[in-house]
């Protein structure tokens, strides 16, 4: 049996649909119930409450997807602060995600961006930069400000306003335009000006420039670097040189740049006249009425021999031949000398300009020698020339001659000698046989007065002081010396006896109750021209050639390569006095280290300390003046006294040499004139650490109680 439910009419189903049940016969049957008719559901709208719960829910899932994006953004992006001089008006970032600023900082990808910026009066800003990794990071960049313009107005002071020839305009030192007729673009900024011109003192300025394309303007003046001169002479139309450019004629007005000049004016038969000329900028000089002096006269002098000195009044001009300047329109008396000959006097008168020759043809003088020769039978020979067996007496040109004494199975003795008029000589030779045997020789040679002297083998050394040196004096320039020639220097300095052998009456003084007269003690109060004298006599006695000569002006040194008897040079005492260790270097005559140990020699001691103002403290030597000569410690050559006991005359005149590196100075004599002859070595009044140095020089022109001599000669 189905059951079928129809739909009721309350129903809002379907009236046409219906529910049945079958029943199987073989089910046991149940009573059909009747079942509420339900109409099938109609389709409606969602209400509003439903729309909003949808829109809610839409929202927060955007909204927390935006947060999910926002945080990893967070999360990776890096804090970039962007310093930029001076602050952007505009600030682009191209590149990446969008970046937000927190103040003056943004937060950035690792990636590449581009800034770009702009700013009013500046240049547009592009800039390429990196983020890394690094959690903060600072991007700096710099806006450069527009160029500004600048006028110059550039003129000459003093001058109407032209264009300047070789004008030239630098900024910041870099070469910009070469003339000022148009503005200049100068970055902003300060810079620095300068403007150059021919004859004309750089202009120099520091401007600031504004920029943004702002024009400027600066008047620039420029000093003239140059100045007028004008020049007069009496007489006119002589020759103007400027450093050797001849730029007229006198009177002459010349413009001349800022500096120094060397300036001549030559004119013929008128001696050139010079100075240095100093100009200043814009400061015109005159210089007026230059008296030009007649100009000298040269003189040709030959002689027969030649090598005669010649004098022009007192002063020495040389040996001949020789040409020499003489001032015009002015008597000159001339002296021509040579030893062995009479001397010649002429009197010359030179015009402005004249060239005039002289020849002198000198007059022999003759000497008497006389020979004691043994044995008798042997051979003499005079300059090369054999005489024969020697006579009792020749008489011979008053001038060095070789003597050689020969005979067979004998020594030959050699020897010089130079005749003097008025004085006899004589040679006493007696020749050894052949195998004899010598004595041994250390080098001494002994006078016939018995004064002795040392043989020297000089070598290069440094003469002076350095200016190092404690006690330095300005005088004792550092010169290179080379003495080639071998000489023998006195042991002792001359004694009161043996200087009384030649001048019986000269007494040495005293010095208060102190005796310097005694015979040992060293001769004092003697000059320069006694002391050469001296020399002069003791080369007589041992028949060697004169160094010196004596004239009318006084005693000169006339022979100064020869062998006879002389005052050493300065540079062969301060060989001796230097020569310590077999090195010629040693700061004091006794070595090194001050003060000096005891007996070094006679100084300023405690003996004196009544007698002087300054004394060596804690020395005493025992004798107030001067010692007799030798007592004190030599030298390693066994000279004494080279420190202390008296000072000692030298050959040259003083002078101060200047410092020449690299010149070496050859056997020096000094110069040729001067006032003043050369002192060296301490005294007993001396204890400073200055004057007891081996390099300290002195000088004098007159004698004095504690300056006294010793005697050298070369030895060959």
């Amino acid at each position: 049996m189905w059951r079928a439910k129809k739909r009721s009419d309350n129903d809002d189903g379907d009236p046409d649909q219906m529910t049945e049940k079958i029943d199987h016969p073989s089910e046991t049957a149940e009573p059909i119930e009747p079942i509420p008719f339900r109409p099938a559901a109609e389709s409606r709208r969602p209400d509003r409450a439903t729309a909003l719960k949808w829109l809610v829910a839409g929202t927060t899932g955007v909204l927390l997807i935006l947060l999910l994006a926002g945080a990893w953004f967070v999360f990776t992006a890096r804090r970039v602060t962007l310093a930029i001089t001076p602050q952007p008006d505009r600030i682009e970032i191209d590149g990446g995600l969008a970046a937000p600023s927190i103040g003056p900082a943004y937060l950035m990808r690792p990636g590449r961006y581009t800034l770009s910026a702009e700013k009013q009066c500046f240049q547009p800003l592009k800039h390429e930069f990196g983020v890394t990794d690094a959690k903060t990071q600072t991007v700096r960049a710099a806006m450069r400000r527009l160029p500004g313009r600048l006028n110059l107005d550039v003129l000459s002071r003093g001058a109407p306003p032209t264009p300047l020839a070789g004008l030239r305009i630098y900024i910041d030192d870099v070469f910009v335009a070469g003339d000022a007729s148009e503005p200049l673009t100068v970055p902003a900024g300060n810079r620095r000006l300068r403007i150059s011109a021919d004859r004309h003192q750089d202009y120099a300025a520091v401007l600031t420039i504004e920029g943004c394309n702002v024009l400027q303007t600066r008047q620039a003046e420029l000093l003239p670097d140059w100045s007028a001169v004008s020049i007069n002479s009496i007489p006119a139309g002589a020759t103007v040189a400027v450093d050797g450019k001849i730029m007229g004629k006198t009177p002459l007005r010349m413009e001349l740049s800022a500096g120094t000049y060397a300036m001549e004016l030559s004119l013929a038969a008128y001696q050139t006249w010079r100075t240095r000329l100093t100009v200043s900028a814009a400061q015109t000089q005159a210089i007026e009425d230059v008296i030009l002096q007649p100009a000298d006269g040269r003189l040709a002098i030959t002689s027969t021999p030649p090598g005669a000195t010649v004098l022009a009044g007192s002063r020495y001009v040389g040996q001949t031949p020789l040409t020499i300047a003489l001032a015009s329109n002015t008597v000159h008396a001339l002296s021509i000398s040579k030893t062995g000959y009479a001397t010649s006097t002429r009197r010359v008168n030179l015009k402005a300009g004249e060239d005039k020759a002289l020849t002198i043809t000198l007059e022999g003088r003759q000497g008497i020698v006389r020979f004691m020769v043994t044995p008798a039978d042997v051979e003499l020979a005079v300059d090369g020339r054999t005489i024969g067996r020697p006579p009792a007496s020749m008489r011979m040109l008053a001038v060095e001659h070789q003597l050689e004494i020969s005979k067979p199975g004998y020594a030959t003795h050699r020897s010089t000698i130079t005749p003097r008029p008025g004085f006899d000589q004589e040679i006493r030779v007696t020749l050894k046989k052949k195998g004899a045997a010598s004595p041994t020789s250390d080098g001494k040679v002994t006078t016939a007065n018995g004064y002795t002297l040392q043989l020297i083998r000089p070598r290069a050394f440094t003469m002076g002081s350095s200016r190092r040196q404690q006690g330095r004096r300005a005088n004792e320039t550092l010169r290179s010396i080379n003495l080639t020639r071998p000489f023998y220097m006195g042991i002792h300095e001359v004694t009161n006896a043996q200087f009384r052998m030649f001048q019986s009456d000269h007494r040495s003084g005293t010095l208060k109750t102190h005796t310097l007269s005694g015979p040992r003690q060293p001769v004092v109060q003697v000059t320069w021209e006694q002391a050469a004298l001296y020399c002069n006599w003791l080369s007589t006695r041992e028949s060697l050639p004169l160094v010196y000569e004596k004239s009318d002006s006084g005693v000169f040194v006339a022979n100064p390569t020869g062998v006879g008897f002389r005052l050493p040079t300065e540079a062969e005492w301060e060989y001796c006095s230097r020569l310590r260790d077999n090195r010629v270097s040693a700061k004091y005559p006794w070595g090194t280290g001050f003060p000096p140990p005891a007996s070094a020699g006679n100084f300023a001691d405690q003996s004196a300390r009544d007698l002087l103002g300054t004394t060596l403290k804690g020395y005493n030597d025992g004798y107030p003046v001067s010692a007799p000569t030798g007592l004190f410690t030599a030298s390693p050559d066994g000279l004494f006294d080279l420190a202390g006991n008296v000072a000692e005359w030298c050959q040259d005149y003083y002078s101060i040499y200047s410092y020449q590196p690299g010149k070496v100075y050859e056997n020096p004599t000094g110069t040729a004139e001067g006032r003043h002859r050369i002192v060296r070595g301490s005294s007993f009044r001396h204890a400073g650490i200055s004057q007891l140095r081996s390099a300290y020089r002195d000088y004098s022109d007159d004698k004095r109680d504690d300056l006294g001599f010793r005697v050298c000669r070369y030895a060959e």
